[in-house]
């Protein structure tokens, strides 16, 4: 349990605990086993910003997930050459937003799932075997309102709310089934080898669904104009929304491990997707996906001390549903400012066609490179040093059907150099062609790191490990469109700097402690500007503008210590094991996010932070 003062004052008492059972062995001998486990997550942080005040302290609440699951399991041996396992989970997950400032809008969601397997294992030969499994995932999220049909009045000054302005509802369907044969075969084509070939098969069904609550939202001393100078009392009209979606995966693998000499392999491999995916307008996509892997590892010496290795491959992202719910809001939206005692429409926005998926839409992928060295120098000390690339293609994105000539430029005065930025409109009496899916070619994303690492253990069970990372991210992953102001810069995650150190240490009386720190540059962020949707916006709700390079700016970095300490006794006929962690032990309060709109009086402010110190003592009793 914790409690500690937020920036926004103090916060209320929060705990969290882990309570967990197993339970297995045979029902019939060498033939029948079981297994059973039981899992109580109950977990309490602070919210991340719910309001500033008038006086500029930041509201916050606690959230509080709960998630009870059951897992059961059989495994039965048939004979000496076949084994059957099935099971079967459940988890009752929910989530809870305790408004510290407004309880009627305290929020619950419910997210029940069940997943489920069964596998046969077949020793078809001396060095062949056979794996066989089917399974299934379902999942049910739904958001409980205490006030569903009733429509949410803000103040914007305040940022306190009567409701919640609006919920979702998903359901998730999926079943996969594959089978793999695995054959190993000596002196075989210049050596030894290990084969794995496989083909799997997935289904997904989705549906994803908007509920505004009342149909519609009210916002009193609005800054509609986004410039904070003066406001107005509005309200939108919000339809709700329902979008099923359904994929298909048919993928065919084969992988080599080659053993070419007793200190060089190589290991080659392919994957083959056929995907299929629509929505409930029709729109579907079909592609064709070839991912080759190949690498080595090359030993030069005799005693192993040293090893290069390297590798090459591409990793396609799952091309489950919700890859191509890119825009699910087709709705029209209607605002309407309130003029002398009446309600007069203000601007429509939205409500162009639903985003279509075309056939022959790619796959996003990564293409990962990476070298490295190992080394065992003197004293058993292990070091290592890696070269990782990464690069993104065939990233996917929505882009408007209207052509280029649709378009006309706005010049914004940037408020830090004063230059000139471009706003991009549709031109007045155009339709608005909605979007397109697309993999849009000037899109791109790419990592470069450098890592090391080294470990030593001493006597008396003594050891230290470490590693550093420096690392580049980079890409100009931006929706709808391309940026026209700046086309090449640093993404939200770009932690160029990273290093950790661990060690364990024994303690008198047969204790043992553990320690971890770890130290990440922050996040990036960088100042903009919010304006309203209008009708030649093109775009789906209040659009921001970028108006310095994005990443420009970054948060301070992340210093965390933890602590772990434990104990085991013999007890009766098994072993209690008592252990005590310390999360950040210093109780750092590093920001992780940032008010970024410039014209907003809280530009700057930091809004959520990495969890405090927490405490949590655990209990684990093996028999």
């Amino acid at each position: 349990q914790q409690s500690v003062s937020g920036p926004g004052g103090p916060i209320a008492p929060f705990k969290s605990y882990d309570i967990s059972t197993q339970l297995g062995g045979p029902i019939l001998r060498d033939r029948l086993w079981f297994f059973s486990g039981y899992q109580y997550v109950h977990n309490q942080v602070p919210n991340v910003a719910e309001a500033f005040s008038a006086d500029g302290r930041l509201l916050r609440g606690l959230s509080t997930n709960t998630s009870p699951k059951m897992l059961n399991k059989l495994t039965y041996k048939w004979n000496e050459e076949n084994t059957f396992e099935g099971f079967v989970q459940f988890n009752r997950a929910s989530s809870a937003w305790d408004n510290s400032f407004n309880p009627l809008i305290d929020t619950l969601r419910r997210d029940p799932q069940l997943s489920w397997n069964t596998t046969w294992l077949s020793i078809v030969g001396r060095n062949t075997s056979l794996e066989a499994r089917v399974g299934g995932f379902n999942d049910d999220s739904k958001g409980v309102l205490q006030h569903p049909d009733v429509p949410v009045h803000c103040n914007a000054i305040t940022g306190i709310c009567d409701n919640i302005y609006k919920t979702t509802e998903t359901t998730a369907r999926r079943f996969q089934t594959n089978i793999s044969l695995s054959q190993h075969a000596e002196n075989f084509l210049r050596g030894g080898h290990d084969f794995r070939f496989g083909v799997q098969f997935d289904q997904t069904h989705d549906t994803f669904q908007y509920h505004y609550t009342g149909g519609m939202n009210y916002c009193y001393q609005c800054f509609w104009n986004y410039d904070y100078s003066h406001t107005v009392d509005l309200r939108s009209i919000d339809p709700d929304l329902y979008w099923p979606t359904q994929s298909k995966t048919l993928a065919v693998y084969a992988q080599d491990e080659w053993d070419i000499t007793n200190r060089f392999s190589a290991s080659i491999g392919g994957r083959w997707d056929h995907n299929r995916g629509g929505t409930n307008v029709g729109t579907f996509h079909s592609n064709d996906q070839v991912a080759p892997r190949v690498g080595f590892v090359w030993k030069l010496d005799q005693k192993n001390e040293t090893v290069i290795k390297a590798h090459y491959g591409h990793y396609f992202e799952a091309l489950l549903t919700n890859s191509y719910i890119q825009n699910p809001d087709p709705a029209l939206h209607r605002v309407q400012e309130y003029e002398n005692g009446q309600w007069v429409d203000l601007v429509t926005y939205g409500g162009g066609p639903p985003t279509i998926v075309p056939h022959g839409l790619k796959q996003p992928l990564m293409q990962q490179f990476d070298v490295g060295l190992d080394r065992v120098l003197p004293k058993d000390i292990p070091v290592g040093v890696h070269y990782i690339y990464r690069r993104w293609e065939h990233l996917m994105r929505p882009i408007f059907l209207n052509p280029e000539s649709d378009f006309y430029q706005v010049d914004v005065t940037n408020p830090i150099t004063g230059g000139q930025l471009i706003v991009e409109h549709l031109k007045p009496g155009v339709q608005n062609k909605g979007s397109i899916l697309s993999n849009p070619p000037w899109m791109f994303r790419r990592y470069d790191g450098v890592e090391v690492y080294a470990n030593k253990r001493f006597r008396h069970r003594f050891s230290v490990m470490g590693s550093f990372v420096y690392s580049n991210l980079r890409g100009n992953d931006e929706p709808y469109q391309r940026d026209p102001n700046y086309n090449n810069f640093k993404l939200l995650v770009n932690r160029p700097l990273s290093w950790k150190v661990s060690g364990t240490a024994p303690l008198p009386w047969g204790f043992n402690a553990g320690w971890y720190f770890r130290h990440e540059s922050g996040n990036t962020w960088s100042a903009s500007l919010v304006f309203p949707p209008t009708p030649t916006c093109g775009c789906p709700g209040p659009f921001t503008l970028n108006i310095e390079p994005p990443g420009s700016r970054q948060l301070p970095p992340k210093n965390i210590v933890d602590l772990r300490f434990e104990k085991a006794f013999p007890f009766y006929k098994g072993q209690l094991l008592a252990t005590i962690d310390v999360f950040n032990l210093f109780n750092n309060a590093t920001p992780v996010t940032v008010v970024s709109d410039f014209r907003s009086p809280n530009f700057g402010k930091y809004t959520a932070f990495v969890p405090p110190r927490q405490a949590q003592v655990g209990v684990r009793y093996t028999f």
